[in-house]
């Protein structure tokens, strides 16, 4: 009690970086409510040899103060975290803040050997599966759940939302919510599809991602949303991107190995998708995904700047949460 409404970090056993150092969550209770955001934060890809390298500086520990560590990597007072914003629909909420520190998209459970780099631990479907169970039953009784994530984060909340779902689904809590800001899941070619599988590969995703969704591992990755629609059909689920963002944009390259199909390519790809998922192939049922586009290159809506910058996203999501019929499609 004397801590809350503040950051404050608590390690938890068996949780790991990628560099095999001890990890943890950054919890911000409350007793406004009995709300709940679980949130996933984002960083940098490793999923062979040259992206490990490149990116090797998002593979470290938390180090000896995880709370500067949390305040170096991101804006945890920004956005859906701001309780002093009026506006915002999370203000009165409990935060859990999962750490991205194995570059795996919290995707993997696998222990990776590089001739140059050496052991990496990509672990993070497992450090998921450390917290759910510490998570569920403090939260039992929660009104509302929203399971958010950026960046990479993005890509692990849509990965692991069927985890997720299902441990709470033991409990009288509701169907959490889906939030994914910045980690499109574009169809080939705008996501190389070799790259998808290399990335299946080193991560062994046939072993956690594929298990419950088998068209990600024959259609593409970008199935993943209409598949949880059809194992949750209640599900109000949400994508939001620029159509520009700098890092995604950045990402894709790398994925690509350099061979994008154009300059232009994450706009048309986000387009492409929409047009997907309007389709009967797409997400479908009593629930609703919807996508939310804007202009700019800015990377990040929902946590890296007031809810209030992004114009219409406040209404976006008041929609999305709200059940009703006027939660569209904004591009």
């Amino acid at each position: 009690e004397a801590q809350e409404e503040s950051w404050q970090y608590v390690p938890i056993d068996g949780m790991v970086c990628g560099d095999g150092s001890a990890a943890g969550v950054f919890l911000n209770f409350t007793s406004r409510s009995r709300e709940l955001v679980f949130f996933l934060m984002g960083g940098g890809i490793c999923y062979d040899e040259a992206s490990c390298g490149l990116l090797d500086e998002n593979l470290v520990g938390l180090g000896d103060d995880p709370l500067a560590w949390l305040h170096s990597m991101s804006s945890p007072d920004a956005g859906l975290f701001d309780r002093d914003a009026a506006e915002n629909p999370f203000r009165d909420a409990n935060f859990i803040v999962v750490p991205h520190c194995t570059g795996d998209f919290h995707l993997a459970d696998a222990l990776v050997e590089h001739p140059r780099l050496g052991t990496i631990h990509q672990r993070g479907r497992a450090n998921l599966m450390q917290v759910i169970p510490r998570a569920v039953p403090a939260f039992e009784d929660a009104t509302r759940i929203t399971f958010a994530g950026f960046s990479a984060g993005g890509v692990g909340v849509t990965g692991n939302y069927h985890l997720f779902a299902s441990a709470f689904a033991t409990t009288d809590a509701p169907l959490p919510f889906l939030i994914n800001d910045a980690g499109p899941l574009l169809r080939a070619p705008y996501l190389n599809e070799a790259g998808q599988g290399h990335i299946a590969s080193q991560w062994e995703l046939a072993e956690s991602l594929f298990t419950w969704c088998p068209r990600c591992e024959t259609e593409g990755l970008h199935t993943a949303f209409a598949t949880l629609h059809e194992l949750y059909p209640e599900l109000r689920s949400s994508l939001i991107c620029t159509y520009d963002d700098v890092t995604v944009k950045a990402l894709y390259t790398l994925i690509a190995r350099f061979r994008i199909p154009s300059a232009s390519f994450l706009a048309d790809g986000l387009v492409d998708y929409v047009g997907w998922s309007e389709t009967s192939e797409g997400p479908s049922g009593p629930g609703a995904h919807r996508q939310f586009f804007y202009e700019g290159t800015r990377h990040g809506a929902l946590s890296v700047t007031a809810l209030t910058d992004t114009p219409g996203l406040l209404s976006f999501l008041n929609a999305q949460l709200g059940g009703g019929a006027d939660f569209e499609t904004v591009r």
